[in-house]
């Protein structure tokens, strides 16, 4: 996935990788949700060029299909939602001015 091997993942290497069969395929035998994760990518990729490595494994891992709600992923939901709600609100304040 690092393609240039700077221990980071950009949107780019990351579409590389799922168009890898093998990959792919690794991926399923690991328990990911593999659709899940290449709908996710976009939101994973939209404020940032690329992810340190490390927390790319930690978002792919999080689409274990085995992994359990935890409170922990409530809670980072409801951060993420809150987020996302203030940017909208930001959004649509900034498009009522013009």
């Amino acid at each position: 996935t690092d393609e240039n091997h700077d221990q980071t993942v950009t949107a780019v290497e990351f579409a590389h990788m799922i168009q890898n069969p093998e990959a792919v395929r690794k991926l399923y035998e690991g328990g990911v949700n593999v659709l899940a994760l290449v709908d996710y990518a976009d939101f994973v990729f939209r404020d940032t060029a690329e992810l340190s490595l490390e927390d790319f494994v930690e978002t792919v891992l999080q689409f274990r299909g085995q992994s359990p709600a935890t409170v922990k992923d409530v809670v980072d939901l409801r951060v993420c939602v809150s987020k996302e709600i203030a940017r909208v609100d930001k959004t649509v304040a900034a498009a009522s001015k013009q």
